[in-house]
């Protein structure tokens, strides 16, 4: 069985001052799994979780969980290119240049400056 306190697709989210006691996991972000936006909704081919920056992680607590209190799976986030809504393109399953792992350039396209977890007992 899989579960969190916290579970995640999208990680734009901020996550501040949650207590999460007994889980599994105390926060799982699963966005590799489900890269596209399934399984279902209005985002489903308009995004890439697995490479969407994490909102603001501060002053959270994870304890006695079974596994991990944070558990972040294979997130990289990188300098993805947002609407207002969070999608990253117009059109379903597009091609989407700010998911990948270089620029057209060549550069590093990770997330600068990098994500932060303030505050956190694990």
């Amino acid at each position: 069985q899989k579960e969190g306190g916290l579970f995640m697709m999208g990680m734009s989210n901020d996550i501040i001052g949650n207590h999460v006691i007994g889980h599994e996991q105390g926060m799982w972000t699963q966005g590799a799994s489900q890269n596209d936006g399934r399984p279902f909704g209005f985002s489903m081919g308009y995004v890439c979780n697995q490479f969407t920056p994490f909102g603001k992680i501060q002053g959270n607590v994870f304890h006695d969980c079974q596994r991990f209190g944070m558990y972040v799976d294979f997130q990289f986030p990188r300098n993805v290119v947002q609407d207002d809504n969070g999608l990253i393109s117009k059109v379903p399953y597009e091609y989407k240049p700010s998911c990948d792992e270089f620029t057209s350039t060549g550069d590093d396209n990770g997330y600068q400056p990098m994500n932060l977890i303030e505050d956190q007992f694990d």
